[in-house]
C-alpha cells in the first residue's frame, strides 16, 4: 500500500526510518503494531508512526476484515430486486488472517468469491504468480487488465459504491458518527456490519463521514 508522508519525521531507534512531509511511502506492514507501520522509503525499511502517515485512499482496501465478512460485501444484494450488487471481479485486498503481516485479496466470480495471498519477495515485491511489483496499487492495476486466475479470465473492477436515502433524522452522539437529515443521500463506504455503516457525503462545501444506523436508510442505487 502507499500512503503519504503528513510530517518530517526522524528515527530515534536503529529500526525506524526518517522520511519528510510529503514524501511517498510503501507501507509493508500495518497489523505488528497500530501504532508503528512497517514501510519502506528510498528503498530502506523500517517503522513509522502510523499518526505521520495518511494512506491513499482507496475503495478496495480494508485493513481489518476477515474472509467471511469481505464474502458478505461482495456477495451483497439489492434489498429491493435481491440482485447481487457488485459485479464479476469486483475485489477487495484485506490483511491476511493466515500470514499475520501480509495480505489478501477476496474477488468475486458468479456466485461465489474467490480468495488469493497476495506474495511478496526478499526484496518487498508483491505478485500473484509471476509478474512483481512495487506497490499492491500496481499489482491491481495490471490485474484490471490481465486476468486474476490462472484457470479463468478475471479482470478486476472496482466495486459498486451504494448510495441510501435517510429515512429518518439521526442525531450523531459520538464523535465516529454520521449526522443523517431525512432526505439526505449518503454514498457507503463500507457496510460489513449488518446494523451500522460507514458513509460520507458532502454539503455546504463540507465534507463529512461517519457511522449511521442502518435500520436508518434505504438504498436507493449503486454505481
Amino acid at each position: 500500500m502507499e500512503a503519504f508522508a503528513k510530517h518530517d519525521f526522524k528515527p530515534k531507534q536503529q529500526d525506524e526510518i526518517g522520511f519528510n512531509r510529503n514524501d511517498l511511502l510503501k507501507i509493508i506492514n500495518v497489523d505488528d503494531d497500530k501504532n508503528w507501520y512497517k514501510a519502506e522509503v528510498d528503498s530502506q525499511c523500517g517503522y513509522v508512526p502510523s499518526n505521520y502517515v495518511e494512506m491513499k485512499n482507496y475503495s478496495w482496501y480494508i485493513s481489518r476484515i476477515t474472509r467471511s465478512e469481505s464474502e458478505k460485501i461482495l456477495m451483497d444484494r439489492d434489498t429491493k430486486t435481491n440482485e447481487l450488487i457488485q459485479p464479476d471481479g469486483s475485489f477487495i485486498v484485506r490483511s491476511s488472517e493466515s500470514s499475520p503481516g501480509g495480505f489478501s485479496m477476496s474477488v468475486k466470480v458468479g456466485a461465489s468469491v474467490q480468495h488469493f495471498k497476495i506474495l511478496r519477495d526478499s526484496t518487498n515485491n508483491f505478485f500473484l504468480w509471476v509478474h512483481k511489483f512495487n506497490s499492491i496499487n500496481d499489482l491491481v492495476e495490471y490485474h484490471k487488465k490481465h486476468s486474476v486466475s490462472r484457470t479463468q479470465t478475471i479482470y478486476l473492477v472496482d466495486m459498486k459504491r451504494i448510495v441510501v436515502r435517510a429515512d429518518y433524522d439521526f442525531k450523531a452522539q459520538e464523535a465516529d458518527e454520521l449526522e443523517l437529515k431525512t432526505g439526505l443521500y449518503v454514498t457507503v463506504v463500507e457496510n460489513r456490519d449488518k446494523d451500522w455503516w460507514t458513509g460520507e457525503y458532502e454539503h455546504k462545501g463540507k465534507y463529512h463521514r461517519g457511522i449511521f444506523p442502518r435500520s436508518y436508510v434505504t438504498i436507493v442505487n449503486s454505481y
